[in-house]
């Protein structure tokens, strides 16, 4: 099997979920440690050992009104199971019980055609820092489980006795890259200094990366940098929900009010958000609502300590912003 063509192009999430796909299907040991993993954790009852396992990804889901994948879709000799995975990402509108619909149909068709019951499960996988998190969002629903990368990872490694070099490297690829993505900024402590000691025209190359690996993080952001001789960031949200946003580095001569640091990392947006006061500091742009092209302006900046290392920072920190984003959308469509 060809891996650079598997798993060209991909990156995040998907590069995950598709890198796990080729550790099961070129591994038994690794299909089995995977399906004891969600046995354990099954509140419906134990999966039993079986001949048949396929895995797909990116499996089309249905539900009423709404259109949607599953990063992983896997069918043994009596369950079907859908992975979604959540390294960062928030949870879109009815996930993850959107996907159940979808998951217990299919289970539903293959009893007919084997004549054995099938349990139907969602799993959510995502980073231990987000268990309580996922735990949270899937509540009492006996068909909705948690699983941790961390856990999956740790039961791989000790079951690497019969792999073959190949998987073992993919396996080695896979841990290093998904302990890459939930650190985010490894070096983040000895960068933040420097992110806020001095601007140059376009942005210093560490200002660069921070907001390009933040991106992730902000609604509907767009693809191309934003930089200039007193901005280095990205424009986000749709135009046509009539909403303007940018998020980014600028020097303090860009701020007229609020400013404290020789370099000030700001969210500025059109509409108002209920950031919490002790991590987001409100401040007045020197360019005003021309900034972002807008009638009106609202901006914060945010003083970036040890703590936005973490992608869940990034995520529970500009939760008020995607909700207030989520309500307009919703206004939106509605009207």
């Amino acid at each position: 099997m060809d891996f650079l063509s598997e798993l060209q192009g991909l990156s995040g999430e998907n590069l995950c979920s598709a890198t796990l796909r080729l550790l099961l299907i070129r591994s038994q040991d690794l299909r089995e440690c995977l399906i004891n993993l969600i046995s354990r954790e099954n509140r419906v009852g134990p999966i039993m050992p079986g001949s048949h396992f396929s895995c797909t990804i990116e499996e089309p889901t249905e539900d009423p009104g709404r259109w949607g994948r599953l990063d992983l879709f896997l069918e043994m000799s009596d369950v079907v199971v859908g992975i979604e995975n959540k390294l960062y990402a928030g949870f879109q509108n009815g996930q993850p019980h959107k996907y159940l619909g979808t998951v217990l149909q299919r289970a539903k068709d293959l009893e007919k055609i084997r004549g054995n019951h099938y349990q139907g499960l969602v799993v959510v996988l995502a980073p231990n820092s987000r268990n309580p998190e996922i735990k949270s969002k899937i509540g009492e629903n006996k068909k909705l489980l948690a699983l941790t990368w961390e856990d999956i990872l740790d039961a791989f490694c000790r079951s690497t006795e019969h792999l073959d070099s190949e998987t073992k490297v993919l396996l080695h690829a896979l841990k290093s890259y998904i302990h890459q993505q939930t650190s985010l900024f490894p070096e983040w402590s000895r960068w933040t200094p420097h992110l806020r000691r001095s601007f140059e025209h376009g942005g210093k190359p560490i200002q660069r990366t921070v907001v390009r690996k933040v991106w992730q993080f902000f609604p509907d952001a767009g693809s191309r940098l934003s930089s200039g001789a007193t901005w280095c960031g990205y424009y986000f949200t749709d135009r046509f929900l009539n909403t303007r946003g940018w998020y980014g580095f600028v020097p303090k001569e860009a701020v007229v009010d609020g400013a404290k640091n020789e370099v000030e990392f700001i969210i500025a947006v059109s509409f108002d958000v209920q950031f919490p006061g002790n991590v987001f500091r409100k401040i007045k742009l020197k360019q005003g609502p021309d900034f972002i092209g807008s009638s009106v302006i609202y901006s914060w900046a945010i003083e970036l300590d040890d703590s936005w290392s973490r992608p869940d920072s990034w995520m529970h920190n500009l939760q008020p912003l995607s909700d207030v984003y989520e309500s307009i959308r919703t206004a939106t469509s509605i009207s």
